[in-house]
């Protein structure tokens, strides 16, 4: 009974073997065949010939930015260090603060500055009191000087007026006097010696007594000869001398008191120059220290940064290549050096760089369709606004490189989708052809300087020459050779065949 089990089992195991192995080479025999069909046919792509309007353009690469780009800056001309500054890719609005700056230098120079402009203030008060008692000083001086003049002058006159006849008479006087007195002499003489000489003397003691009384009256004439010699040579002396002398004396007494009001004018004016020199001086640097403390005052507000408008925090200047930064707090920062940048989100524009051999089919003007990459779908209208007036080199560092010209298009509306930096590709359409027919570029092949399709036909394919006229990157015009409705192959078709 076991042996028949054994048998039976092992039989009913060769059997299940033996139907596996015939299932595993039938299902593979049918999926080799089915992979050999699928692998000889080849999927028809095809497209039917249109008429319509088609856009003739050019496609290029462009990226989405703000028309204005609010850059922040220190605007204060003052060495100071970052203290505070908000995150990047921070959203902010109008009047929020955005970075600080350090002011405790700054503090200390409008101390340092309001001390020194109360400091000048006082020197001026005391420079203005020196004025006033040098100005009373000067006048007292110049007063003196010519009191001086005055009298010298006084004295001139006075003495060509009256002291001089006076001396003048003094000695005509004296010569009067002393010629009166010899007169006299004589007289008393003459008389003594006629008396001598009529009388007759009886004693010879009364002859000597005459003749020593006559000797004295000779003695007297002699006197009066000699007082009126000496008066008349007082008088030539007088004229010669004396007068010429004290003229010349009251003379430079004049000339001196009046170069002495000179010398005091000019030392008074000198000093009152120098005076109001210095007055000014201390007035120019009041009012330097004036305008350094104003100065200073108004850079305390911008140590302080405020949004100006709403929109998104970047880091340094993003319109420069090298414009990123490291921004970390403590760092120095020096006047216009742009710490962050502010686009406003509110007016976009897209910007693309036109190759130089395109730049004669593009105008300002033209309109553009923008597609935003990142956007699936999106479509937008816009127009060519600006083509710089020069092209530059696309690699600035490089003279070789291509030529392009920087070129600006304007947005037709506002999507708020679309932010700064967003990359776009976009076609400027130069020309619009109406009711034309086309087909895919791809579609048309070139031999022997011919263009040809391949026309599908319920028969065969079938090669056919056209004629085409404008065309895009996507789409060729088609002048003669195709109708609409056609139906043409968009690859060789005996080609793939053969490779097939």
């Amino acid at each position: 009974m076991g042996s028949k089990l054994f048998k039976a089992f092992i039989i009913l195991f060769v059997l299940a073997l033996v139907g596996w192995l015939l299932y595993y080479f039938a299902v593979g025999k049918i999926k080799e065949r089915n992979e050999k069909k699928s692998s000889s046919s080849v999927p028809d792509r095809l497209y039917t010939v249109k008429r319509g309007d088609l856009a003739i353009g050019m496609k290029f690469s462009g990226n989405v930015n703000s028309r204005n780009k609010h850059k922040m800056s220190l605007e204060a001309a003052f060495q100071t260090k970052l203290l505070w500054i908000i995150d990047e890719n921070s959203k902010v609005k109008k009047g929020d603060v955005i970075a600080k700056f350090e002011t405790e230098e700054l503090d200390e120079k409008i101390e340092t500055l309001k001390f020194d402009l109360d400091a000048a203030e006082k020197e001026i008060m005391i420079a203005v009191e020196e004025q006033k008692i040098l100005d009373s000083t000067n006048k007292a001086q110049i007063r003196s000087s010519e009191d001086k003049v005055r009298e010298a002058e006084d004295d001139c006159r006075k003495y060509f007026k009256f002291e001089k006849q006076k001396e003048r008479d003094k000695l005509d006087i004296a010569i009067q006097k002393a010629e009166k007195s010899l007169d006299e002499a004589k007289k008393a003489y003459n008389e003594k010696l006629s008396a001598y000489t009529n009388k007759s003397f009886n004693k010879q003691t009364e002859e000597a007594e005459s003749k020593k009384q006559l000797a004295v009256a000779y003695k007297e004439v002699e006197k009066g000869q000699t007082e009126v010699k000496s008066a008349e040579q007082d008088r030539k002396v007088f004229k010669r001398y004396d007068l010429q002398d004290k003229i010349t004396e009251l003379d430079n007494k004049l000339e001196q008191a009046r170069l002495n009001l000179e010398k005091v004018r000019v030392e008074t004016n000198s000093s009152n120059i120098q005076k109001n020199k210095n007055l000014k001086n201390l007035e120019l640097k009041k009012k330097k220290i004036e305008q350094d403390l104003e100065k200073y005052l108004s850079y305390i507000p911008m140590m302080t940064l405020n949004s100006p408008v709403d929109g998104v925090v970047i880091y340094g200047d993003i319109d420069q290549r090298w414009g990123k930064i490291d921004v970390k707090v403590g760092m120095d920062i020096r006047r216009k050096q742009v710490l962050l940048t502010i686009p406003d989100m509110s007016d976009l524009v897209v910007e693309f760089d036109l190759p130089e051999q395109y730049r004669s089919r593009a105008r300002v003007g033209d309109r553009v369709v923008i597609t935003p990459e990142s956007i699936k779908g999106m479509k937008l209208e816009g127009t060519l606004q600006l083509i710089a007036s020069l092209p530059v080199n696309q690699v600035m560092w490089d003279s070789n490189s291509p030529k392009i010209y920087k070129s600006i298009i304007d947005l037709k509306t506002q999507e708020p989708r679309l932010v700064t930096g967003m990359s776009v590709d976009l076609e400027v359409i130069t020309k619009e052809l109406k009711n034309v027919v086309f087909i895919p570029v791809e579609a048309v092949f070139e031999e022997g300087g011919a263009y040809y399709v391949y026309k599908k036909t319920p028969m065969k394919q079938r090669k056919l020459k056209i004629e085409i006229g404008p065309s895009n990157d996507d789409y060729v015009t088609i002048t003669s050779g195709l109708n609409e409705g056609d139906v043409v192959y968009l690859y060789m078709p005996f080609r793939s065949n053969q490779e097939g």
